[in-house]
């Protein structure tokens, strides 16, 4: 997380001015749930210690203009009508959203891009935040309304169909608890970490970039769209997958023709290993949870198809780990990240090694990360002093 000092140090040397306020949003690991929660599926993240924190004051003078510490070198840039899709329109699609028309804003992160922990969610849950709370409406939208929002915005300027998960858990989250999102019905319940106690997660970059837009993940939405819709149709119609059972979704997925008896398969299946996998961590059974990850994986390459044989070897090296009860990709696919579940602490020398022999046998270069619990998006009045969205937008 960056605090509150450095966000505002790096906002005064941007724009010459202080901040009015501070907004950090986090990133999120997925547990488990992949590619099921723009269906209407139940999925089970938690929000991390990593994200992305906005400086920002209105103006008088009219304008948005915006600075990035991703991008140290470029400045000072005005969010013109430059495209219908992209960073840029994203960030205007979220400032529009919000009714503000005039504003600076400085984005700083310590959340990596591209490795499956969403950081353009956390980038729409912060944007809405901070610029809501100065423009003091009297009427504010809900949390949920804002994940929405986000979720829209998106779709229309980043051209990726995702569900509401990302935006959800990052607004939602709590750190020492996972959230189990029903994405269909847009509520939650909580679950403690300490299932995890004595247990280390892992991001492990492949090395392998991607760009969801450009990827097969829209392709791989509409099929299960259309899988979906069949399978309503042979079951006498559903409002929600989840109406129906895992031996009926399964009977009629065998029916229908490729791939989308495979795409019907994963989400049923799926979605019932994040019921396990739920129940194993209430239960603290680590195997069970690594068990239920290299299942999911199996599923992601198999059924879902968003795989790529680099990846598939990179979960491979590490489910061979002693240490390692279970990986899987983790995020949108089509390259990223892997999520790795150890038994005790890691062991940067043999991890190091692993990441080794990977380069050698892929030309990629890896690297891992340890990943820590944190708390859900908050407003950052002062050093030591936050407050949270989801308390303050309920």
């Amino acid at each position: 997380m960056i605090n509150w000092q450095d966000s505002r140090d790096f906002f005064c040397s941007q724009f010459q001015a202080e901040p009015e306020i501070c907004c950090f949003a986090p990133g999120r690991v997925n547990l488990i749930g992949e590619h099921i929660d723009y269906a209407g599926g139940q999925v089970l993240p938690l929000s991390i210690s990593l994200g992305v924190t906005l400086a920002v004051r209105l103006t008088a003078e009219g304008g948005l203009r915006v600075a990035s510490s991703l991008y140290p070198g470029q400045g000072v840039a005005s969010l013109e009508e430059t495209g219908r899709q992209g960073p840029v329109a994203y960030l205007r699609e979220l400032v529009r959203i919000t009714g503000c028309l005039s504003a600076e804003i400085a984005i700083c992160s310590d959340l990596p891009p591209g490795r499956g922990l969403s950081s353009s969610a956390a980038v729409g849950i912060a944007v809405q935040a901070a610029l809501l709370a100065l423009l003091e409406e009297d009427v504010l939208p809900s949390a949920r309304a804002v994940c929405r929002a986000a979720q829209r915005a998106e779709h229309t300027a980043l051209g990726t169909h995702c569900g509401l998960m990302d935006q959800y858990a990052s607004l939602f989250g709590r750190e020492t608890e996972a959230l189990l999102i029903d994405t269909w019905q847009q509520t939650h319940e909580y679950i403690p970490l300490s299932g995890l106690e004595g247990c280390s997660l892992l991001l492990v970059d492949s090395g392998q970039s991607r760009e969801l837009a450009d990827s097969e993940y829209n392709t791989r939405q509409a099929e299960l769209q259309e899988a979906l819709r069949l399978a309503a149709e042979a079951l006498g119609g559903f409002t929600c997958f989840r109406e129906r059972t895992l031996e009926q979704l399964l009977e009629v997925a065998e029916g229908l023709p490729a791939p989308l008896d495979s795409r019907l398969r994963h989400v049923a299946t799926e979605q019932q290993r994040v019921l396990d996998f739920s129940a194993a961590l209430q239960g603290g059974n680590a195997k069970g949870m690594g068990c239920l990850l290299i299942a999911s994986h199996s599923s992601m390459r198999d059924d879902c198809e968003v795989s790529t044989p680099q990846i598939d070897r990179l979960v491979d090296m590490l489910c061979n780990l002693p240490p390692c009860l279970g990986a899987r990709l983790v995020g949108g696919g089509f390259g990223g990240g892997v999520l790795a579940l150890l038994r005790g602490s890691p062991d940067p020398a043999s991890l190091d090694d692993l990441l080794g022999k990977y380069h050698a046998a892929t030309g990629l270069q890896g690297d891992w990360q340890q990943l820590q619990s944190g708390h859900g998006a908050c407003l950052l009045a002062g050093k030591g002093s936050w407050r949270s969205l989801a308390e303050w937008l309920s």
